[in-house]
């Protein structure tokens, strides 16, 4: 899949989410899904940014205090595997929305290749 079309099909997703009452699973088609799998509130987030990332990088920076708490979503679509002749797999993402009156957002995007544990993704 090209990365505009994932990026479009993200962006599509997103709006359809948001304009949802925090549903908390649909099959968007046979192939595309999403679950929530949680929320964020402000002092989590906080926490992420002012605990757990200088204990994990031995680095600390002076971050922005959160300002909305936020639903994550794991999004599942089929992508292919180029090195394997173009074998099909699930692929799997994070979608973040934030809990704000104003549905019309910018978003952020943010790929990362391949990492060898399922587990070592954002959507898990």
């Amino acid at each position: 899949m090209k990365k505009v079309t994932l990026f479009l099909a993200f962006f599509l997703i997103t709006q359809f989410i948001s304009a949802q009452n925090k549903m908390e699973s649909l099959s968007i088609s046979n192939a595309v899904y999403y679950e929530l799998i949680g929320r964020y509130d402000i002092a989590r987030l906080d926490h992420i940014l002012n605990v757990e990332i200088p204990t994990i990088t031995g680095t600390k920076e002076n971050y922005t205090p959160a300002k909305n708490a936020v639903n994550l979503y794991r999004i599942t679509y089929p992508s292919v595997i180029p090195e394997q002749n173009n074998r099909p797999t699930m692929a799997s993402g994070l979608i973040a929305i934030p809990e704000v009156a104003n549905k019309h957002l910018p978003v952020i995007s943010y790929q990362h290749g391949t990492v060898m544990e399922k587990e070592q993704v954002p959507s898990f």
